[in-house]
């Protein structure tokens, strides 16, 4: 029970003390960055990131969740999940090209349309640094994933400034996101040494995918309950006015949901 009990509180201070020192540090950069770009930068890479962040969701149906509660240790089984996934994205990356243009009109945002195409990129990265994130958090190591997520996470603060001071614009916000996205799944990958390759196992992907079933439709729920909000001001307004909404949004909210997330993990 000790031991339990000392595992506990080290993973707790670490999944909650590291990252809410970074979120300071971040808010800081978000308000110096709020400073130089437009409102309608932060609009354009809402509308972008409200269509990115729910096609990810569906591209991960759970899986890592699979790994972690089931305990899976042999790397035939971490490479089913990987090439599931990995399927999964490419296939919503064609999905991404094929409607970028139609989801642009519909929110009267001409611009966001490349940045979707650019942003899909992260369904590969995902698909990669979650099974690298879960082998870690499988072995309750989340002082490795904490302070990956800090550097990450500053990293990409202190990149997207650089990048909107010399005048990138909504780029700054993608390109901010993404390169330090890679970065750090590299490393992780690296720290877990898994040699990720395909491998497509019929039987297991069966049953994990009945595992999973419950956790996909909840996280569903949970995604449309938490940006429907932007899906209607992206629609009936500007990107400015969803600029400046979904900023406004973001600091009210940002420390309960910190907070909340570290501890849930």
């Amino acid at each position: 029970m000790t031991e339990n009990t000392n595992s506990l509180r080290s993973n707790l201070y670490w999944n909650t003390s590291i990252p809410i020192l970074v979120q300071g540090l971040k808010f800081v950069f978000t308000i110096w960055l709020a400073r130089i770009l437009m409102p309608s930068d932060f609009g354009i890479m809402a509308i972008a990131m409200l269509v990115i962040g729910y096609a990810n969701l569906l591209a991960n149906f759970s899986f890592n969740q699979v790994l972690i509660q089931k305990r899976l240790t042999e790397t035939n089984d971490l490479n089913s999940l990987f090439t599931l996934g990995l399927m999964l994205a490419v296939i919503l990356i064609a999905i991404v090209f094929l409607t970028a243009h139609h989801i642009a009109l519909f929110f009267n945002s001409e611009k966001s349309e490349n940045v979707m195409k650019v942003m899909a990129s992260i369904f590969i990265i995902s698909a990669i640094r979650g099974i690298a994130v879960a082998i870690l958090q499988r072995d309750m190591n989340f002082k490795v994933v904490s302070l990956m997520s800090a550097f990450q996470t500053l990293f990409a603060s202190v990149l997207t400034l650089v990048l909107a001071i010399v005048g990138l614009n909504f780029w700054a916000l993608a390109w901010g996101q993404l390169i330090p996205l890679l970065v750090s799944t590299i490393i992780l990958c690296r720290l877990v040494h898994w040699l990720h390759s395909l491998r497509y196992d019929y039987s297991f992907t069966r049953n994990i995918l009945h595992f999973s079933l419950w956790n996909y439709f909840r996280s569903q729920m949970n995604f449309i309950a938490g940006h429907i909000e932007i899906f209607i001001v992206g629609k009936f307004m500007n990107p400015v006015q969803v600029g400046i909404y979904d900023k406004a949004a973001s600091f009210a909210t940002q420390p309960q949901s910190v907070i909340n997330m570290n501890i849930n993990s």
